[in-house]
């Protein structure tokens, strides 16, 4: 009996084997969990710096805040104190206009005593009687009754309007307008001034005002728009009314247009009151009105007055 040689397998070891596909797998992983990780701490820095910034921001923001106040405060006081020192010196003024020494010297002490003089230094007390000041006040003023010319006779054609206009604003020039009530001694005298004019060459005025010639700019405007005959600087003629309407604060004006200049015929002479000098004059070109009053961004109109609406 032969024996069979008994077949036994060789203990195999076992290990780790990792594939390339699994490598592959892994690497990529590790590159996302990493990627994840930067962008958490970038975003993590970046908070941290538009949060330093945001700080520092409103840092800035308040410093300039708190200068503006502070600024504002100064400019309060500053105003607060030159308001008191006006009123003070107002009342000293006042104290001392008198000839009276011994009035002058009473007045001041019960301004000082009545605290509304402040005299820290006490150089007023401290003040002999002779050298107290005083002022002779001047003279009340006297209102003189200013003279006025008869209304005029209405015309009867249209084509008299101008001529009309033109003849009592040339002889009206050098009129003094100083006296005229409500109108500042003259100062705002314009639209009186050109209703004076329509009076005295219409028969009555253009604008009215308590039964006697409107002080309104703009209500003589209205009334110009509303009845009578608007014109193209074209059809312009001597004895037409020239306005630039109050807008706002920005205060117009209004005239009598006159004859063009020799060398200059499409420019020419306006008649209307002058405020400096309270008197109706020829003070205007139209150039000179223009470039005034365009300049004040207020327009300009020419009307002729309807004989008929009158």
């Amino acid at each position: 009996m032969s024996d069979t040689p008994s077949q036994s397998s060789a203990p195999q070891e076992r290990g780790l084997a990792i594939t390339t596909a699994q490598a592959t797998v892994a690497a990529a992983a590790l590159a996302v969990v990493s990627a994840i990780g930067g962008a958490f701490i970038q975003s993590m820095t970046t908070r941290d710096v538009e949060a330093g910034k945001s700080s520092t921001a409103l840092s800035i923001e308040k410093t300039k805040v708190d200068g503006s106040l502070e600024i504002e405060r100064q400019k309060q006081a500053a105003a607060t104190e030159l308001a008191r020192r006006e009123f003070e010196t107002k009342l000293i003024l006042k104290a001392i206009e008198t000839p009276d020494r011994d009035e002058a010297v009473r007045n001041l002490k019960f301004f000082l005593n009545a605290g509304f003089i402040q005299d820290p230094d006490q150089k007023i007390v401290n003040l002999s009687a002779s050298q107290y000041p005083s002022i002779t006040p001047p003279p009340p003023t006297v209102s003189v009754p200013f003279e006025r010319r008869p209304a005029g006779q209405p015309p009867t054609s249209q084509d008299q309007v101008n001529p009309k206009l033109f003849e009592a604003a040339s002889s009206l020039v050098g009129y003094s307008t100083a006296n005229v009530p409500g109108t500042g001694r003259g100062m705002l005298a314009s639209a009186w001034s050109v209703n004076e004019v329509a009076r005295i060459a219409l028969g009555k005025p253009i604008s009215s005002s308590n039964g006697d010639n409107g002080l309104s700019i703009l209500a003589t405007f209205e009334i110009l728009k509303a009845r009578h005959i608007e014109q193209p600087i074209a059809k312009v003629k001597p004895g037409m009314i020239i306005v630039s309407p109050t807008q706002g604060s920005a205060t117009g004006h209004i005239g009598i247009t006159g004859t063009p200049l020799a060398d200059e015929p499409d420019n020419f002479i306006i008649f209307s009151n002058s405020s400096t000098s309270a008197a109706f004059a020829q003070n205007f070109t139209l150039r000179s009105w223009k470039a005034l009053f365009e300049e004040k961004k207020l327009e300009v109109h020419f009307f002729e007055i309807d004989f008929k609406a009158q």
